[in-house]
């Protein structure tokens, strides 16, 4: 679609053909004119170093905000996300010292601590924590053997 075409009177082709031809050149002639008398404006290309230094400084003291609060941000974060894998051993401790107290299968507790994805070590001290819990609550573990092969399978 056309600029003549949405008119509400559009102009026939070989009309608006004929104007065009008669306008451009004294359209073509002014706009040289304006753009002749406004030129783009050069850039500077010599700044004063006190000017350019000043700039950096702020650059650099603007980034500098910038990465502090990117870095107190992921700080909180962590602090949070070792907060919650805290609170989620204990309450794996827990749930481990609840089996041992009931006499739970090795097999049961073997199946609850491959699921958790922490290592060897984490897992030693967890079943070393839960064994205390489960017989500081006085309720003596059913399954001796299951303990012994814990014992076996992450030393303690």
């Amino acid at each position: 679609m056309t600029i003549n075409g949405l008119s509400d009177t559009p102009l026939k082709p070989t009309i608006l053909e004929k104007v065009f031809d008669k306008y451009w050149g004294e359209f073509q002639e002014r706009f040289d004119e304006i753009i002749a008398s406004n030129p783009l404006p050069v850039e500077n290309a010599k700044r004063d170093e006190e000017d350019v230094l000043s700039e950096v400084l702020t650059v650099v003291r603007s980034l500098d905000k910038r990465i502090n609060r990117i870095e107190e941000l992921d700080n909180k974060n962590k602090v949070s996300s070792n907060a919650n894998e805290r609170q989620r051993m204990k309450d794996y401790t827990i749930q481990l010292a609840n089996m041992i107290a009931h006499g739970q299968s090795f097999e049961e507790l073997r199946l609850l601590i491959s699921k958790t994805g922490y290592s060897d070590a984490e897992i030693k001290n967890m079943i070393a924590e839960a064994t205390n819990l489960a017989s500081s609550t006085r309720i003596q573990p059913i399954n001796v053997d299951m303990l012994e092969q814990l014992k076996v399978k992450f030393g303690k």
